[in-house]
């Protein structure tokens, strides 16, 4: 009965573990207009690095949009960006950044 209860309690911690990596380190962060100003795009992204704690960096310049800008912008990170920021001790950090370009004009509301 004790070889049964180890494999059991072997095969759960198991599962923990892998369902722990999977599910953690995820997130999202989103900056959107007010509702006025509607998406007009579909969603266009990017992964980029920042390196050394910040010094070096890519920038993003979203030429497809015109007019009024960005509508929404989304930031997104996940477990193997994060695994990569703390085994290079914060030297090497990416993220993936997402956005949405805004009508030519506002489909309600007040112009702002």
């Amino acid at each position: 009965m004790k070889p049964l209860l180890l494999v059991v309690t072997r095969v759960a911690s198991q599962v923990f573990l892998v369902l722990f990596l999977v599910t953690t380190g995820c997130s999202t962060n989103r900056i959107t207009r007010p509702n006025a100003w509607a998406p007009a795009t579909q969603p266009e992204g990017r992964t980029v690095w920042t390196f050394a704690w910040g010094a070096f960096h890519q920038d993003i310049n979203a030429t497809n949009c015109l007019g009024p800008g960005l509508s929404e912008v989304t930031v997104k990170g996940n477990f193997g960006f994060s695994l990569i920021s703390v085994l290079s001790l914060g030297t090497a950090m990416p993220v993936r950044i997402e956005w949405r370009c805004a009508k030519e004009r506002p489909t309600g509301g007040d112009d702002f």
